[in-house]
């Protein structure tokens, strides 16, 4: 076990075993109990720590019920080399009832031979030992013995109780064993259970044990009690007759589904916030609180009221009509709902026919008999409350009270996040809607644009595209992609279109406009931020476009009569370094000749595992028909929208210009 005893191992896995655990240190002072432990002395695990181990409370006697002097008890032996293994003792309750306990008491030593803890195990046997020294020794003996047990201990034979102590005559809601005495001992089992506690009578009677069982038993009063029991063969009084041992575990049962109860709520919470964190649509939150809370209550309907002009109105709903829906009631009338706003707590009604507080009548007329009733708060104010409803009364436990108190919190969370989103996504479309708007007429050039938002996510994109009117007849043509999404890829993209623009009027060089503006852009922004940006400045008069392409997919140009091309000449990304080269290259159109340029959400749109990819694009700029930039962005997006099915993945931008004939 090493030089320690590993306080993790003992809490994680001795803390499960049966057998109860006591560790002693060098001093005899307990400083661990197992759960086991607290079972089998009937003492709470604070009341045995601390404690050492000739205290009235530990200490035991012999096995017949003598003291036993301190150099006789197991843990004295222990530390002086006498190891005690599987000893019988006896140790006495709180309660004073006694058990017969066998006894393992072995030293734990460090490198110097000295004893540092001593672990005390142990295994309540008094129902075993108690038909043991019923054969071994006198009637008296083992009935004084069966009457402290703290289980049920009875003898039938013919099918009727011949014997039953005085624990098992209280368990069985009798005043005194002779109640029972000479009644059939079918009569409390619980009718369900009578079958196969038959069986095992038949068994016993033969002389085979069918082992330990979980069965109920029934009081005279009609009340219940949960036991596990077991049959074994015995004599009494000189005749076969058969030994019942029974232990209540009503409370461990109660205590073990409350347990199971606590888990599968605190599951349920996690799967609802899961689901209402998935989507930043109020009303599909609100929804899917509705339908997966009421799952997990447990409730036979549910509803979600909204606060709207001094009324609380009906808007979702779990196992209601529809019709419900748009119900209302004036705020004032909700007594319950409103106290749930005022205190922001949960409140439970278990029966409107005993809680002063409710309006019975209306809860008669929905069929209403029990209800919860959930304030649903948002930055600080009430804006609905959710109901769970039953039609028959019920008990809310403190874990249902407490689940329904985070979901509060829960919903609360996801409502603020897609507040927050809404308004970041009202700010960040209008900044885009300003990004890409272009001038609706440039004399000697037709112009066209598109512009489509990935269908499977909620961020605005960062594509862009700009064209805008030069000296002497020329304009600036500018298609982009910031990298990243949202309100920060958009205030972004107006830095980098201002920059591109501003140096624009001072020079003719697209690449030393790229070069300034990635000097900018680079020194402004953060490293994880990048453009891709294709910049053309067109002569309208000659046709003469110079450009640069930085890091950006490249444009496509449909020649009238010709076979379509790509403009190939490339340079570095914006925003990665400060330093780099950018390139110029010099294309002439042609009349009627159209430019297309794109971002890579339009070559990237895939089927399955399959990209449209630049080939696919230029066939299709090659094969459409039209003869001017107009319509053409939209054409180029329909043959991607029957290539995809409809689901784009990334943002889309495609910018269209072609000179007039």
């Amino acid at each position: 076990m090493g030089k320690i005893v590993n306080r993790y191992y003992f809490n994680s896995v001795i803390d499960t075993i049966e057998e109860g655990v006591i560790v002693f240190d060098a001093n005899g002072r307990a400083v661990f109990a197992n759960s086991s432990a607290e079972v089998i002395l009937g003492r709470k695990r604070e009341d045995i720590i601390g404690r050492t181990y000739n205290d009235p409370a530990l200490s035991v006697a012999g096995k017949n019920g003598k003291a036993l002097s301190d150099v006789e008890l197991p843990f004295t032996r222990a530390v002086t080399g006498r190891p005690v293994l599987n000893e019988d003792f006896i140790a006495e309750r709180p309660e004073g009832t006694k058990v017969i306990l066998s006894v393992k008491a072995v030293p734990f030593r460090d490198e110097a031979a000295a004893a540092v803890n001593v672990i005390q195990l142990f295994t309540d046997i008094t129902a075993r030992k108690a038909t043991e020294w019923l054969l071994e020794e006198s009637e008296e003996r083992y009935l004084g013995l069966v009457e402290n047990s703290p289980d049920m201990i009875a003898v039938h034979s013919d099918w009727r109780f011949v014997y039953i102590n005085h624990t098992g005559a209280r368990m069985l809601g009798t005043r005194t064993p002779q109640d029972i005495i000479g009644e059939p001992v079918l009569k409390y089992v619980h009718p369900d259970y009578r079958r196969a506690a038959k069986e095992r009578i038949l068994l016993a009677q033969q002389g085979v044990v069918a082992g330990t069982v979980e069965e109920k038993y029934l009081r005279p009063d009609g009340s219940l009690i949960e036991t596990e029991s077991i049959s074994i063969p015995t004599a009494y009084r000189g005749k076969r007759s058969i030994q019942l041992v029974v232990r209540d575990i009503t409370e461990r049962n109660r205590i073990e589904a409350r347990l199971k109860r606590a888990k599968d709520l605190s599951d349920a919470l996690n799967r609802i916030n899961a689901a209402i964190n998935s989507t930043l649509n109020f009303d599909a939150i609100m929804q899917r609180v509705v339908d997966e809370s009421a799952k997990a209550m447990g409730s036979e309907t549910a509803g979600i009221a909204l606060r709207e002009e001094g009324y609380w109105v009906t808007r979702y709903i779990y196992g209601l009509p529809d019709i419900v829906v748009g119900s209302k009631i004036k705020e004032k009338e909700s007594v319950i709902t409103r106290l749930a706003i005022e205190t922001g707590k949960p409140v439970p009604i278990d029966d409107i026919y005993t809680d002063e507080r409710v309006d019975r009548g209306m809860m008669e007329k929905h069929g209403i008999r029990a209800f919860m009733v959930v304030p649903i708060i948002l930055r600080g104010e009430a804006i609905g409350a959710l109901s769970f409803n039953y039609s028959s009364a019920v008990t809310f436990t403190d874990e249902e009270v407490d689940f329904a108190g985070k979901l509060a919190i829960a919903i609360s969370l996801a409502l603020e996040n897609a507040r927050l989103y809404t308004a970041e996504r009202n700010i960040a479309d209008t900044l885009q809607e300003a990004l890409l708007v272009l001038p609706s007429e440039v004399e000697g050039i037709d112009i066209d644009h598109f512009y489509h938002s990935a269908t499977d996510t909620s961020k605005v994109g960062g594509d862009f595209y700009d064209l805008f009117e030069l000296e002497h007849g020329r304009v600036g043509i500018v298609i982009g992609d910031v990298s990243g999404k949202g309100l920060q890829a958009a205030t972004l993209t107006s830095l980098v279109k201002n920059t591109i623009k501003a140096y624009a009027y001072e020079d003719s060089s697209p690449a030393l406009i790229m070069f300034k503006t990635n000097e900018i852009i680079t020194k402004s922004s953060s490293a994880a931020s990048f453009i891709t940006m294709f910049l053309g400045i067109l002569d309208i008069g000659s046709g003469r476009l110079s450009y640069c392409s930085a890091g950006h997919p490249s444009p496509i140009v449909k020649r009238s009569g010709a076979e379509s091309s790509f403009l190939i000449t490339r340079s570095p990304i914006i925003g990665a370094f400060v330093g780099l080269d950018y390139s110029d290259d010099i294309e002439v159109l042609a009349p009627k000749d159209i430019l297309v340029l794109y971002t890579d959400g339009t070559t990237e749109a895939r089927r399955d595992y399959e990209f449209f990819g630049d080939e696919r694009l230029r066939d299709v700029i090659q094969k459409t028909s039209l003869s001017s930039a107009k319509g053409f962005p939209g054409s180029i997006f329909k043959s991607i929208i029957d290539f995809t099915g409809g689901s784009l993945p990334d943002d889309l931008a495609i910018l269209a210009v072609s000179l007039r004939g």
